[in-house]
């Protein structure tokens, strides 16, 4: 039988679920800082006179503390609303602990729940809880093997399937709503979709309470199942009825007077989601998404925290405003840290969607070359998953033929051997061409999804082989563009000190000191003109390093005064009498690992730069070292602003193997190099 996960990430999945599951039911906000009212809580509880009195308090503390701590208060709310008859108080509790145990693995708490609501009075209410303590009780369940599961999967399974079309709408929600709440964990393939179905429409035959419980649970499975599955419009719509759920909650505990009940997270979470299917959703639902997300941000810190540090919601609004270039670093990121194949299939297209949207040829060919590794991996996942769904439902049919087998012979006693035998041999028959022509059919399916995948392979194979093909040919052409571009910068570079050391030479030797005032004027024109084309050949031999292959950094010990000293000194005499250049160390010894080669050569480059932006004046080299960085700031105080150099993007390759960055303020103007130590 094939095997889809492993038992720890069911277990790992689980947690996910439950707090999804605890943003419906319990909707509390789970920051735990210093200034959390349980401390005030705790004191208001000791000073309570009775119980009753005591209820509200709990009930805030109920909303305000850990998960982990919850299940005590829920027991004594709990005892309170028994005593005082408070039935809608004790099916809520019951429900809170049914999420506590499946939560935490505390299966008996669900039982003591279970067996506890049986004396409450019956009602719509209490026939909806007593489904939802089911559900919760079969995710619950651990087993030790993937064989205990399949076996539970496959009684819960064939209580489905055995279902007779007279039976209770309650009974038939309880036993898909079980099933889904096995299955969900550990397959999200097309069986589950077929089950959530099922389940939609079985929850439409039952009364609506106001707490939407039942329901609210069914948007948390499909949302995810759905999305897995393609079906991006049924994923969008579970959300969205979760968030009126949400809302409808919120609206209903306030004017309870449960101050702390808080459905932030939930709302966040699914916005997200939202957003990241964005091209299937309205302008306006789009713009009403964003203002809801922005107002979460800004009321709530921990959604903001996640906001950045995950950038789900990011990506979609880059994705939707076209902004494809600010969006493809963020979905690397995603890409990069999705544990599950289903995730990195997901990010995979979505980046080489913006990467061709924005031009960014060489992301795409490398997003694609990633791709077909993703497909493939893919592929073989889906066709393990359908396999074992099929195997389930081969299992179910078996033991549904075993009960036949045995009903049957029950009922062969209480009838003549002839009419039985004809009526089994019927049966059997007509079993046997069932069971022979769905076996041709599961064997026809997996031979074309076989040879599917073989093709898709292939192609895949075909495609990277003419993208290798591609790469190198372009590498080839890199290469000889970056000797061209070499060559150029020496040859240029020794005629220009040259004319430099003749320029000089001839205003040297004229007698007239009138006429070698007039003559050292068009010799620094000379000298500056110069300077500024050994300025950019420089730059011209350093941007062809950097695109012909990739930096490799030397990093050793480096003193950071002595690199710029050492810089400072190497451009000096080149520059004009008007222009003073001097540098401002660091206190102390200071010490960082870097390749002070390649920091040499951005620091030169930087000073290049400021050296064109002005005729006269003085630049700064100021050495700036902290715990976390160190920075060499190249100012010309005085100089009129100009705009940013182009060549600073050009760097890229070149700061990223020394862990740095380039940035530019206008206003003073300054160019500011920043390493990280």
């Amino acid at each position: 039988m094939a095997k889809l996960l492993p038992i720890s990430f069911i277990m790992k999945f689980r947690k996910v679920l439950i707090l999804l599951t605890v943003c419906v039911l319990a909707a509390v906000n789970l920051r735990a800082s210093e200034t959390s009212p349980v401390d005030s809580l705790m004191r208001e509880l000791k000073i309570a006179r009775s119980q009753n009195d005591s209820l509200p308090i709990l009930y805030d503390l109920l909303d305000t503390v850990l998960p982990r701590k919850r299940k005590d208060i829920m027991l004594m709310i709990q005892r309170i609303a028994e005593r005082n008859k408070d039935y809608e108080a004790q099916l809520d509790m019951f429900r809170n602990m049914a999420v506590y145990g499946a939560g935490f693995h505390d299966p008996e708490l669900i039982e003591d729940a279970m067996d506890k609501i049986e004396i409450i009075p019956e009602s719509e209410d209490k026939r909806q809880t007593k489904i939802f303590l089911r559900a919760m009780r079969a995710t619950a369940d651990e087993f030790t093997t993937e064989e205990e599961r399949d076996n539970y999967t496959r009684q819960l399974m064939k209580s489905v399937a055995d279902m007779p079309d007279n039976i209770s709408p309650h009974e038939r929600v309880s036993r898909l709503f079980a099933l889904v709440s096995v299955l969900y964990p550990q397959s999200r393939g097309e069986l589950l979709s077929q089950y959530l179905d099922a389940l939609d429409e079985a929850l439409k035959t039952l009364p609506q309470l106001p707490n939407r419980y039942l329901r609210s649970q069914f948007n948390n499975f499909a949302a995810v199942a759905y999305r897995h599955n393609d079906e991006y419009v049924k994923s969008i719509r579970a959300d969205r009825n979760q968030l009126i759920n949400n809302n409808q909650l919120q609206q209903i505990y306030q004017e309870k007077g449960r101050k702390f009940r808080n459905y932030d997270v939930s709302r966040y979470l699914r916005l997200a989601r939202m957003l990241q299917n964005q091209e299937i959703i309205t302008d306006k639902e789009f713009n009403e998404t964003v203002d809801t997300i922005n107002a979460l941000i800004a009321r709530n810190k921990e959604i903001a925290e996640y906001y950045h540090a995950f950038p789900i919601a990011k990506v979609g609004i880059l994705m939707r405003q076209e902004r494809y270039a600010e969006a493809i670093p963020l979905i690397k990121l995603l890409s990069d840290s999705a544990q599950h194949i289903y995730e990195r299939r997901f990010y995979t297209r979505m980046l080489i969607d913006a990467a061709e949207k924005a031009g960014d040829l060489e992301t795409k060919r490398n997003a694609e070359v990633r791709n077909s590794s993703v497909l493939e991996e893919f592929m073989k996942f889906k066709t393990s998953q359908r396999i074992h769904e099929l195997q389930l439902l081969y299992d179910v049919n078996a033991l549904r033929r075993q009960q036949i087998s045995e009903r049957f012979a029950n009922e062969r006693q209480t009838n003549t051997w002839l009419t039985l035998g004809i009526y089994g041999l019927l049966f059997v028959v007509a079993l046997l061409i069932a069971l022979q022509v769905r076996e041709n059919r599961l064997r026809h399916r997996a031979a074309y999804n076989k040879t599917a995948l073989e093709e898709t392979i292939e192609a895949q194979r075909q495609k990277i082989e003419r993208l290798t093909t591609k790469l190198a040919e372009s590498n080839r052409r890199e290469s000889e563009k970056t000797q061209m571009m070499t060559y150029i910068s020496h040859e240029l570079s020794t005629p220009l000190s040259s004319i430099i050391n003749y320029a000089r030479m001839i205003a040297d030797e004229v007698p007239d000191k009138e006429v070698s005032d007039y003559i050292s004027h068009f010799v620094e024109i000379i000298e500056s003109n110069t300077r500024t084309i050994q300025a950019v050949t420089a730059d011209m031999q350093e941007f062809a390093l950097n695109e012909s292959k990739p930096i490799v950094a030397n990093n050793i010990p480096a003193n950071p005064n002595q690199i710029a000293t050492i810089a400072a000194e190497t451009i000096e005499p080149q520059l004009d009498s008007r222009i003073k250049i001097s540098v401002s160390p660091a206190a102390g010894d200071p010490s960082i690992t870097t390749d002070p080669r390649r920091v040499q050569l951005l620091l030169l480059s930087c000073i290049y730069n400021m050296v064109k932006s002005i005729n006269s004046g003085k630049i700064t080299v100021r050495v700036v070292v902290s715990p976390e960085e160190c920075q060499f700031i190249v100012a010309a105080p005085g100089a009129t602003p100009a705009d940013e150099p182009a060549c600073i993007p050009h760097y890229a390759s070149t700061l990223s193997s020394v862990n740095g960055e380039i940035t530019y303020n206008a206003e003073v103007p300054a160019m500011t190099l920043t390493l990280k130590r």
